[in-house]
């Protein structure tokens, strides 16, 4: 089939290539049978079964429908391509295979862009020849002018591969022509313009450094002397002048203003020589006079030989990653997918987009990426993570105690046995060897050393030496991967035989690493603890003079008072962003059972697209274990993935201590009749298209302080994400984490979490080890005891002798005080008031009834007795105040957070008017809030 293509793409009639849709057909076709021909069958069972209870061969059989034959198992099997060849699967292979290529190799030292030119003499003769037995075939030929090149496009395209093979072999390819000696490694991007002209993007590694090219001048962009160089100056002339155009680069003909270049960068600034100037991505090249900031640079010797429009640059590190993603990886334009809607057709037709002229490349064998040196891909997964790829039927039934193909992990395992093999590292062995099914005939040995011409591995594979070592890539791991990244390390940098050997003795792959390399992984842990203690002074220390200067306007026999008051309410975030610096890594920083908790909420993450993935969790433990870290390693872990994700607490203070959402501002929620003792929920955001499309690229939900969420807002959350994803999964089928401890408080209305249908579908996690009172293990058992209401005969006698110790007058200005009734706490707000040496004001309450002003008796028996609102209020400096209500929350300030009075002013103009100033201790800084009050 694709031999026909071939016939009859390259036929001199060209019906089937100037057809609208039969190229595109062809194509589909051998496609749809090469995938057929080629295609792997993996088994799909849990993780945990793979790894122990591998199915046999007779259990991978069954027998056929239609016969007395045997077929593999469809029930726990799974039909995939072996390959893609087009599409976005298809750049994004290219694109890390350029990277390994950086990898191995280096920066590549220049990037060359090659155009076609319809004036190319060759080629307008072609095309010439071309027409006249085109017209020997048809009953009305074409009259004899000249004819548009254009109107010839695949005869173009044969003429400029045929050009860039002898280009490469006879110019780029010799040293002596080249002017940069010997070319080591190249990569090729054949690309089609909307107006289907073909031109080449290159990556070029070659012997000569940077230093010694730009000592000799290899690139230039001057007009060159007419007399002394005249062919280069009309070549430089008629192809590498920019001239603006405003629907091509921005700016109208004519444009000189150099501090205001247009889109491609001209008129470049003169200069005498070339440099890279810091942070830009592209060198600067020598421009000596006006005219010459509007010539593109080039190679004398490239321009002379091509004949056209080229581009030569020097690469940069800060360019090379901008050049990879805009030339060498980039997909066909989506404008050629013209579909109303973002459903699923549109997102499989925009990843299998190809162009036309790439599809008929493609059927000729023409490559449309071409890399020098090919690039093997090793898989580094764990094992019970990796893929089984099953044999065929009949391999199956000759061999039924073998039925799955080795992968390249495995085949490493099964080495040969020869010390030579002893200490070759994963990716070393497959790029200096190279296996074989069979013997070769008459083989020489590369290495004159060898004892032999080939090795036989345990496989009964032969492994040869490689005259060219080969360039490797895996898939790639980050730390915040867990056990799958520290498997790969592991993998990569020593010489193993077994997966047993590489975990054996340790519990944990981390904890394999930290055993082998305790050394540098002790230092990078104390260079981050370093950095991060650092931080935190550093933190404190602003905090501390914010409180400085606060202070110095106090009355000072108070300061004192208001100084050790703010100190104590500096927010828990304020040091915790000492955690969030990038140098920072949680991972490496956590303890065992939040490392289990972390990796594997991290594997259900890797894999939310696996319908059979686990997606709700429950991350549990008492005070102290550690909850918040490991929510805050997942948001940075998160955010810097770029995966969208949706922080929630149920209450103010919970959410700022998170720098997260209230439940009900986040989703828009109320209760019918607007009480908080409601468990009714009604919610705006269907009202607004653009809060349900915000809500809907949500993919992970991370809810704090579970505890506080009562069953039916949490049946009432999931029904919302139902309805926006239109599936009737839980929580529309996206991931939800909680964290909380169940035995902390409880909802204000409503029942406790755990009695909602959904709760039973949450993977508990548990923390066990307390991290806050590490050092203190009497204090981590009190708190245990008091937390599960079984306390000791030995912790209630430690609780007497604190409270013996105990003296109100040292810290009633730094305590907190809980208590069961109003009436007790106005009592100890107006002890601590009085004691205070500043007079305190007193404020009465005034309640309104519409215009008219109630007093107070009235507004007791109306609605003060179902309100926690008092009859007046005692207002001093050094005094505390609590907000109460979340319209500050963008601020760190919502329903909860507590503040300290530090001045109180007088209006001029209504002196029984007042303005306490008051304090309150933010993330960021002290948030300064003023209000009104009217005294006695």
């Amino acid at each position: 089939m694709a031999e026909n293509a071939k016939i009859k793409l390259n036929s001199v009639v060209p019906h089937f290539r100037h057809d609208i849709y039969w190229p595109s057909w062809m194509y589909l076709e051998i496609e749809a049978r090469r995938i057929f021909q080629n295609s792997q069958r993996l088994l799909k069972r849990d993780k945990i079964d793979r790894l122990q209870n591998r199915p046999s061969g007779a259990q991978l059989l069954q027998q056929s429908m239609f016969g007395d034959w045997n077929t593999i198992n469809e029930k726990i099997t799974a039909t995939l391509p072996a390959f893609i060849r087009t599409g976005d699967s298809y750049f994004r292979n290219a694109e890390s295979n350029v990277a390994a290529m950086v990898n191995a190799f280096g920066l590549p030292q220049l990037f060359v862009t090659l155009t076609f030119s319809e004036r190319w003499p060759d080629f307008c003769r072609t095309i010439e020849h071309s027409l006249q037995i085109l017209n020997s075939f048809t009953a009305h030929p074409q009259p004899s002018q000249r004819p548009l090149p254009t109107d010839f496009p695949w005869e173009a395209v044969e003429f400029y591969y045929e050009r860039i093979y002898h280009f490469r072999r006879f110019f780029l390819s010799i040293p002596s022509a080249s002017g940069y000696e010997k070319l080591r490694e190249s990569v090729m991007r054949f690309e089609f313009q909307l107006r289907q002209a073909i031109h080449t993007h290159m990556l070029l590694w070659i012997d000569r450094c940077l230093s010694e090219l730009i000592q000799h001048n290899y690139i230039r962009a001057d007009i060159s002397d007419p007399l002394k160089e005249k062919q280069l100056y009309d070549l430089v002339v008629a192809h590498q002048i920019h001239t603006c155009q405003l629907h091509l680069c921005g700016k109208p003909p004519g444009h000189n203003n150099v501090n205001d270049p247009c889109q491609k960068g001209f008129p470049q600034p003169l200069s005498a020589t070339c440099y890279h100037p810091p942070g830009e991505l592209r060198y600067r090249y020598a421009r000596f006079k006006p005219d010459d900031q509007y010539v593109v640079p080039y190679n004398p010797q490239f321009l002379l030989i091509w004949r056209a429009h080229i581009n030569v640059q020097y690469v940069t590190s800060e360019g090379l990653t901008k050049y990879v993603t805009k030339y060498v990886s980039k997909p066909e334009p989506t404008s050629i997918v013209n579909l109303p809607t973002e459903d699923h057709i549109k997102s499989h037709i925009q990843a299998r987009r190809i162009g036309a002229m790439e599809i008929m490349c493609l059927l000729n064998s023409k490559p449309i990426i071409k890399l020098s040196s090919g690039v093997i891909f090793l898989p580094n997964s764990m094992p019970e993570l990796r893929t089984l790829t099953i044999r065929r039927t009949h391999e199956i039934e000759r061999d039924p105690e073998n039925p799955y193909y080795p992968d390249s992990i495995e085949k490493y395992f099964n080495r040969p046995q020869s010390p030579l093999f002893n200490n070759v590292s994963y990716p070393a062995y497959f790029s200096q060897f190279v296996l074989e099914k069979r013997k070769r005939r008459n083989h020489r040995p590369e290495d004159p050393d060898a004892s032999s011409t080939s090795w036989r591995d345990d496989l009964d594979n032969y492994v040869y030496r490689k005259r060219r070592l080969q360039v490797t890539r895996s898939l790639f791991r980050r730390l915040a991967d867990g056990e799958p990244f520290f498997y790969a390390l592991l993998l990569e940098k020593r010489a193993w035989r077994s997966d047993r050997e590489i975990l054996s003795p340790s519990p944990t792959y981390r904890d394999q690493f930290m055993s082998l390399y305790s050394d540098d992984y002790q230092h990078i842990i104390d260079q981050q603890q370093l950095g991060c203690h650092i931080r935190e002074l550093s933190l404190a220390q602003l905090y501390d003079e914010i409180v400085t200067i606060i202070i110095e306007t106090i009355d000072i026999r108070i300061s004192d008072i208001v100084a050790s008051q703010l100190h104590n309410l500096r927010p828990c975030r304020l040091l915790q962003a000492a955690y969030e610096d990038n140098a920072y890594d949680p991972v490496l920083h956590m303890g065992d059972d939040q490392y289990d908790a972390y990796c594997t909420i991290m594997h259900a993450v890797n894999h939310r697209r696996s319908q059979e993935n686990h997606r709700l969790f429950f991350i549990t433990g008492s005070a102290g274990t550690g909850k918040s870290f490991v929510l805050s390693s997942l948001e940075r872990t998160l955010t810097l993935r770029h995966i969208p994700f949706l922080k929630l607490a149920p209450t103010g203070i919970a959410a700022v201590n998170i720098g997260g959402q209230t439940i009900h501002s986040a989703l828009s929620i109320t209760t019918y009749g607007g009480t908080s003792k409601s468990t009714s929920f009604i919610t705006s955001i269907h009202r607004s298209q653009d809060k349900m499309d915000e809500l809907r690229t949500i993919e992970i939900i991370l809810l704090d302080e579970i505890s506080m969420v009562s069953s039916e807002l949490l049946s009432f959350i999931s029904a919302q994400f139902s309805t926006l994803h239109a599936t009737g999964r839980p929580f529309g089928g996206i991931m939800v984490v909680a964290f909380g401890d169940l035995l902390q408080l409880p909802p204000v209305a409503g029942l406790p979490v755990y009695r909602s249908n959904l709760w039973s579908l949450f993977f508990p996690l548990f923390l066990t080890v307390s991290r806050r009172q590490r050092e203190d293990n009497a204090f981590v058992k009190l708190l245990d005891e008091v937390r599960v209401g079984n306390i000791s005969d030995e912790s209630w006698a430690l609780l007497q002798n604190l409270h013996e110790q105990f003296t109100m007058a040292n810290t009633i200005w730094e305590s907190t005080f809980i208590v069961a009734r109003r009436d007790t706490a106005r009592s100890i707000n107006d002890f601590i008031a009085q004691s205070l040496s500043l007079t305190p004001i007193i404020c009465p309450a005034i309640d309104c009834e519409g215009d008219r002003i109630l007093n107070l008796s009235e507004s007791a028996k109306s609605f003060k007795q179902y309100t926690n609102l008092p009859e007046e209020v005692n207002i001093c400096i050094g005094g505390r105040v609590m907000f109460l209500d979340n319209s500050l929350i963008s601020s760190g300030i919502s329903n909860g957070t507590t503040g300290v009075i530090t001045e109180i002013l007088t209006d001029e103009d209504n002196p029984s008017s007042i303005h306490p100033i008051v304090v309150f201790p933010t993330e960021n800084a002290a948030h300064v809030r003023r209000s009104s009050q009217f005294p006695r």
